[in-house]
């Protein structure tokens, strides 16, 4: 325990000043971001991403009781399943008009 805090002593004693300052900054910025609400840069919540979280959630007790290989084989299926129902039906044509400059709807907008 001695020898860690020593160490940290002497990164302390040798970085500069404005370079720690600054490295401090930059991490209470990426501690804020991590602290925000679970909401996305939009600003919205993907309902079909939460309910998938609900039922994993309700599943913890069955995973318990159900082999380790089963629980990772079926969580990968419901994962897979998120990503290809998003491909299909919620990302399809707002993406392709996203990626191509065209003109987009964004939910919640009011326009």
């Amino acid at each position: 325990m001695a020898r860690c805090s020593m160490r940290r002593r002497r990164l302390h004693e040798t970085s500069s000043g404005a370079a720690d300052g600054a490295a401090r900054a930059r991490v209470r910025q990426a501690a804020r971001a991590l602290l925000r609400p679970g909401l996305r840069a939009a600003r919205t919540i993907n309902v079909e991403r939460l309910a998938l979280a609900l039922l994993l959630f309700a599943l913890i007790p069955v995973a318990i009781h159900v082999d380790a290989l089963a629980t990772i084989a079926a969580l990968n299926v419901l994962l897979w399943a998120m990503v290809a129902y998003e491909t299909v039906f919620v990302y399809d044509e707002r993406r392709y008009r996203l990626r191509h400059g065209l003109e987009i709807d964004i939910p919640g907008s009011g326009s």
